[in-house]
């Protein structure tokens, strides 16, 4: 037994995690609000940057501009200084002079003239000697040439290594003596880096006063309704209205993070799955609004048990409630608890239950714990509801379908490859064939065992409503190719009349797009239906009222058959191998069958026996009123291997010569 101060241990570390879950839970809802602001600001910041560059360069261009206006004009002087004397040598004194003293400025770091040859002109050494030589030092600055050339001006900045760093460059062109020079000019460029330091400091304090305005004006204006807004689509996103429950999209990633969270804590975990029982009869005869309350009421009731536990509405009628820290034996006290509450706070409402438990330091994944549950929830309802039933108690009669399979028959379901197959139904008296049953089957390459299979998967994640449609659609396609008359028996699962997704008005036109007669189209109701009675008569009944034929599937089978022939509509009656079979011997078996035939016969109903396969069965069949088991011939058809398989092939029936015996079948 658990010590207090370990029991003391334990119950602070749940706390430290329910902390920890509560602000990762808050950091979650606002974390739109806080991506909103940090996206504002780095918007904001590469704004600030951006016009930073662009004041930047748009000063350094007005700058240039303003330069080369200014020496263009420090040019004409030139070319007028040059032109006032008469001595040549004068004239060149004169033009250098005022180059000299351009350079003597202080924001210029120099000043140059250059010839056609990219030569400097100085000032002679010699100033008494006219030829002496003016040329000093060549220049290859391409700008020169292209200025002497072309008699255009060129401004820019450049970057020198040295002391001055960047700086400034004009080259003006200039006509002296009728000969082209250039005129350089290189400005000091620290006045720029001035200013533009000064314009960034400027808009920095300018920017964070703009940034914390801006960001109370977008909160205050429109940021605190966008954010409320968020969150209300993220609550509708994640939370079922109704309930306001978590929806399925948040229930699988609290699974996960339950699963992860036990294993890593090494502590037990209980999910449940929970499914109402008999609610759409209290929506078909009460009205939904009804039901709304009544689903409202439960999840009231699934939320009144401890706080650590966590209540989902994943589905019409079902729900989910995972309970961190919970054993077997606590999971099944507390969902029982919450049984007997709605039991007596909603007249009476009842459901049923399936847990699963991941026990400590068992590594589990979400699937399977969940397919666990599930497994138990169909063992509970399958037993007759209001049950609530722990998958280890039925583990070994029950099979637990891996995640692959369920992947497998979402593939089916998304995109379907079937083949379908038809089996002949013969009229037994006139050797004719009455109809074709259509059977689908799953392409190989979804690793499915046949369409049996392939529909116990759809059953348990409450999907064959689906997969039946899809079959039906798979036959009708190929509908066209039956001969003659001949009728196409299509099955029904239950799941299509407990989902409503059979509708009749649909299943009209689909039979019609595909040239077909619905009065040829004969709807296979099975005896097994879940269904309630009245929903199946009533559904029937509408369906039949529509040109469709009915027929009650596998009678004799279980126990609602001679139930659902007293009060279903059917125009066929189609009694079950198993009582085919064990009547040709067993007197109990015919006296089943001759009760069928007779409730069959009270409805003026054609009676098929399936599962003909050999020729004992077909004699027995044919001749059971010489064995003084029935008066008349009563049987009218028959359907079973010996009689054909089921083959895609329709070509291959090949219809017996009529009015012939028994033995040339």
């Amino acid at each position: 037994m658990p010590s207090n101060s370990m029991l003391t241990s334990i119950g602070r570390r749940r706390s430290t995690d329910r902390l920890r879950d509560l602000v990762g839970a808050r950091l979650r809802r606002y974390s739109f609000g806080l991506r909103l602001t940090v996206a504002l600001g780095v918007s904001m910041a590469l704004l600030l940057g951006a016009s930073q560059v662009f004041f930047t360069k748009a000063i350094t261009e007005q700058l240039i501009d303003q330069g080369a206006r200014f020496y263009a004009s420090e040019g004409v002087a030139i070319e007028e200084a040059f032109g006032g004397g008469d001595n040549t040598a004068d004239k060149f004194d004169d033009a250098l002079d005022l180059v000299d003293s351009m350079a003597d400025r202080p924001e210029i770091v120099s000043a140059t003239l250059f010839d056609a040859d990219s030569r400097e002109v100085r000032l002679p050494r010699d100033a008494t000697r006219a030829d002496s030589k003016r040329q000093g030092r060549r220049d290859p600055n391409p700008t020169f040439a292209a200025a002497i050339r072309e008699g255009r001006a060129y401004s820019g900045l450049e970057v020198e290594e040295g002391e001055h760093g960047s700086h400034f460059e004009f080259v003006i062109p200039i006509e002296l003596a009728g000969k082209p020079y250039a005129l350089e000019v290189d400005e000091d460029g620290s006045g720029l880096h001035a200013q533009v330091a000064d314009l960034r400091d400027k808009t920095m304090i300018f920017s964070t006063i703009a940034l914390v305005i801006a960001m109370g004006l977008f909160y205050f204006v429109g940021g605190r309704a966008l954010a409320r807004r968020h969150l209300q689509a993220l609550k509708g996103a994640t939370r079922d209205p109704l309930t306001d429950l978590g929806n399925h999209s948040m229930f699988q990633e609290e699974l996960d993070r339950a699963v992860a969270y036990a294993i890593r804590r090494q502590e037990p975990m209980a999910l449940a799955l929970i499914d109402l029982d008999d609610f759409k009869f209290v929506n078909d005869r009460f009205g939904h609004r009804r039901g709304d309350e009544v689903l409202a009421g439960v999840a009231r009731v699934l939320q009144s048990g401890r706080a650590e536990d966590r209540a989902f509405r994943i589905g019409g009628d079902e729900f989910a409630l995972l309970m961190p820290g919970s054993d077997s034996g606590h999971a099944r006290v507390a969902v029982g608890r919450l049984l007997d509450a709605a039991r007596s706070d909603h007249d009476a409402t009842t459901f049923s239950a399936g847990i699963a438990v991941m026990a400590p330091g068992v590594s589990s994944n979400p699937a399977a714990l969940w397919e666990q549950a599930d497994a138990a929830l169909y063992e509970g309802k399958r037993t007759g509801g209001e049950e609530v039933v722990v998958f280890d108690q039925v583990a070994e009669k029950v099979s637990v379908v891996t995640p692959q399979k369920v992947h497998a028959l979402r593939s089916l379901l998304a995109e379907p490859q079937l083949e379908v197959a038809f089996q002949p139904i013969w009229k037994l008296q006139e050797r004719d064939v009455l109809g074709f049953e259509a059977l689908s089957r799953p392409w190989d390459g979804y690793d499915l065992d046949g369409s049996a299979e392939a529909f116990a998967i759809a059953e348990k994640i409450g999907r064959a409503h689906e997969l039946d449609a899809i079959c039906r659609a798979a036959a009708l396609e190929r509908a066209s190719e039956l001969p003659g008359d001949a009728l196409l028996f299509l099955n029904v699962h239950p799941q299509s009349l407990t989902h409503n997704s059979l509708n009749g008005d649909r299943l009209v036109r689909a039979v019609k797009a595909v040239g077909f007669d619905p009065a040829r189209v004969v709807l296979e109701i099975t005896e097994r239906s879940e269904a309630r009675l009245d929903q199946v008569i009533a559904d029937a009944r509408r369906l039949r009222g529509l040109g469709f034929g009915l027929a009650l599937d596998d009678v004799g089978a279980g126990n609602n058959g001679l139930e659902m022939l007293r009060d279903l509509p059917v125009d066929y009656v189609k009694i079950d191998n198993s009582v085919i079979t064990a009547a040709v011997e067993d007197p109990q078996a015919q006296a089943v069958l001759v009760a069928i035939i007779a409730y069959a016969r009270r409805a003026k109903a054609f009676v098929i026996a399936e599962g003909i396969e050999s020729e004992e069965i077909l004699t027995f069949v044919e001749h059971a009123h010489d064995l003084d088991v029935m008066r008349d011939p009563a049987i009218d058809g028959g359907q079973g291997f010996l009689l054909g398989r089921p083959d895609p092939d329709l070509t291959k029936v090949h219809l017996p010569p009529r009015r012939k015996q028994v033995a040339d079948w």
